[in-house]
């Protein structure tokens, strides 16, 4: 009889607690004051009514009092919250106290040191009250532990504005090569050039295995910018720092990829190509002069100025170069055929254009000999037409294109 009764005296004490702690997430559910204050009470040793409540008067009610004494309630019950340490972080700096707002945060960071979330949110409370050293260590915890990549670029934006200094960045940069090419893009999305080339000449010089594809932001950048010889250089490191790159460049050639054997890579010094309707860019593996493949463009009915693939390609000023490309025609049928061309990236002025390629033709060469202006530092390879007011139709193949100097 006697265990009997303790069971059923356990049973009751285990229904009355079940029957407490179902009607405070009852309670607590309506999210009103009323309610959660009933629901603190309700379940008194359970932090999170206390946390809720403590929040709810705060950020609804602007009840400051009110929300300090609930944090202070919810931190005493579990110590280990790191959240509700924050959040009382967050009180008393509205009410002043600096000291305790500091207290507070470093308890958040002493439960919890490795959630991003929670780095981020002390980072930013380290900011608030003043101290950026220790916002900036939060920060590097951030970078280190985020790997759904959250809050990468906004810890990365707040981290610069508060210190607006390369190296101090640098410092809590881990060796991800995506969280350094997206710190690098930040600071040329800002127009941060002299940050931006430090930034990237320090990455570069870690050696750390990327794709090259990843950094051809930069050098199309300092194209936009007109400083060629600074995007050759970035080119350059490119290739040095991926195996998989070092392939599109051709001894002696200046041309990139020039018989398209490799994926245009639509960026940097390789071809890039634009969607041009009644145009059709592919690579043709079936027919080539050399190798395994060759460009081909098919146009249909098209009434286009160009073909939409075209290479940038920088030179040297008084220069004189000779040029060189293989063509085949099908059926090319217009008043105005497609031409290579060569002309001045920047004046436009026009170095070198080939005949027209008309009608059906086997593999033949198109060359010629053109000398770089006094400001010519960089030039454009395309396919142009003289003139846009005819349709065209048919397709055009191109392979073993190169560019050397005399």
């Amino acid at each position: 009889m006697l265990f009997v009764a303790v069971c059923l005296g356990l049973g009751i004490v285990y229904l009355a607690w079940a029957v407490r702690v179902f009607a405070a997430s009852r309670l607590a559910g309506l999210m009103d004051t009323e309610h959660l204050r009933h629901a603190s009470v309700v379940d008194a040793s359970n932090a999170r009514y206390h946390d809720l409540l403590a929040r709810h008067l705060f950020y609804a009610e602007q009840d400051v009092s009110g929300a300090l004494a609930s944090y202070k309630t919810a931190v005493s019950i579990a110590p280990y919250a790191a959240r509700s340490w924050l959040g009382l972080a967050e009180v008393l700096q509205v009410t002043g106290d600096t000291q305790g707002q500091l207290n507070a945060i470093q308890h958040a960071i002493a439960v919890d040191p490795r959630t991003p979330s929670i780095a981020w949110e002390a980072g930013n409370q380290f900011l608030i009250a003043g101290d950026r050293d220790a916002a900036l260590t939060q920060f590097r915890t951030v970078f280190r532990e985020d790997i759904q990549d959250v809050r990468i670029r906004p810890a990365l934006e707040v981290s610069w504005r508060a210190a607006h200094d390369v190296g101090k960045l640098e410092a809590i940069l881990p060796p991800n090569p995506a969280i350094w090419l997206d710190f690098i893009t930040m600071l040329v999305d800002k127009k941060e050039s002299d940050a931006a080339e430090k930034a990237w000449n320090d990455f570069i010089s870690q050696h750390l295995s990327f794709d090259a594809r990843q950094g051809l932001f930069y050098v199309d950048d300092l194209i936009s910018q007109h400083d060629i010889a600074r995007a050759r250089h970035a080119w350059e490191q490119l290739i040095a720092a991926d195996k998989t790159l070092q392939a599109y460049a051709g001894p002696g050639n200046m041309i990139v990829n020039g018989g398209f054997e490799h994926d245009l890579l639509d960026g940097g010094f390789d071809w890039r190509y634009v969607d041009i309707p009644g145009v059709g860019i592919s690579l043709d593996a079936e027919d080539a002069h050399n190798g395994a493949r060759s460009l081909q463009v098919l146009f249909v009915a098209a009434t286009v100025p160009r073909a939409g693939v075209r290479q940038l390609i920088p030179v040297t000023p008084k220069t004189a170069y000779h040029f060189s490309a293989f063509v085949k025609g099908t059926e090319i049928s217009s008043a105005n055929g497609p031409r290579l061309a060569v002309y001045d990236s920047a004046s436009h002025d026009m170095l070198f254009l080939s005949e027209e390629i008309q009608g059906t033709t086997p593999w033949h060469e198109l060359s010629g000999r053109f000398v770089a202006g006094a400001d010519t530092n960089l030039v454009t390879l395309d396919i142009v037409r003289t003139s846009s007011s005819t349709h065209i139709n048919g397709k055009l193949w191109l392979d073993d294109v190169s560019l050397v100097p005399e």
